[in-house]
């Protein structure tokens, strides 16, 4: 699965200095959990997330019983 998010008609964005918490939590979780990748383009005309997780780690993990 992929999924591009992309923000417009707001202020100019720059490249944060630092990775903030919910960045981490987005770029951790997605990485982590379920064996994706997310890239964060921080263009002057507003962000650009692209996310892409492979659907059978999506599915196995529904499938997966709960302890």
């Amino acid at each position: 699965m992929r999924l591009t998010w992309r923000e417009s008609g707001g202020p100019a964005v720059a490249p944060p200095e630092r990775r903030g918490f919910g960045t981490r939590l987005i770029a951790g979780g997605v990485g982590r959990e379920l064996a994706g990748d997310v890239d964060l383009d921080f263009d002057v005309d507003g962000l650009r997330c692209r996310i892409a997780v492979p659907l059978a780690e999506i599915g196995s993990r529904m499938l997966a019983p709960t302890q």
